[in-house]
């Protein structure tokens, strides 16, 4: 179950997992890749191109969730504050009153800052992570591209 961790690092995942109610965690643990968050399906991790750390964080959380024992949530929709005809995330997150959302299929990132959104053409971008800090964003992409968000075209919604 460890994954191969210490009981710090262990301990520390947990109690980020409390925190986020099980649904999620966003937690900075040197052995667990640095500063990173982790959702059902999806994590991002300091050491972005670290796969195997990557994969084994993934597995950790994923596990750790199953166990705790969180009372079900009340069946609603979700709100988001992106357009509906995005769909679902592939990632989403922030910091402060700074929001993004990725939408690989239809090729956007849809940034909030503050109550407004601002779309952005990810084409031509493999998008792998992003990172929120200092109320900016940096899209990171599978080519080792690393550049602000601002930095892609703005698109029509």
């Amino acid at each position: 179950m460890s994954q191969g961790f210490s009981d710090d690092a262990l301990a520390h995942a947990k109690a980020a997992l409390e925190h986020g109610n099980g649904k999620m965690a966003q937690f900075s643990h040197p052995e667990l890749g640095g500063s990173g968050q982790w959702m059902p399906g999806m994590v991002m991790i300091g050491d972005a191109f670290n796969q195997p750390l990557k994969a084994r964080v993934l597995a950790l959380f994923t596990e750790l969730a199953s166990q705790l024992q969180a009372p079900p949530a009340p069946v609603s929709t979700p709100i988001t504050w992106w357009p509906a005809a995005l769909g679902m995330p592939s990632q989403a997150g922030g910091q402060n009153a700074l929001a993004y959302a990725h939408f690989p299929n239809a090729h956007c990132l849809a940034v909030r800052r503050e109550k407004t959104v601002t779309l952005y053409d990810t084409r031509g971008h493999s998008v792998t992570g992003i990172s929120a800090q200092n109320d900016q964003l940096t899209v990171q992409t599978a080519a080792g591209l690393s550049f602000l968000a601002e930095m892609l075209p703005k698109r029509e919604a």
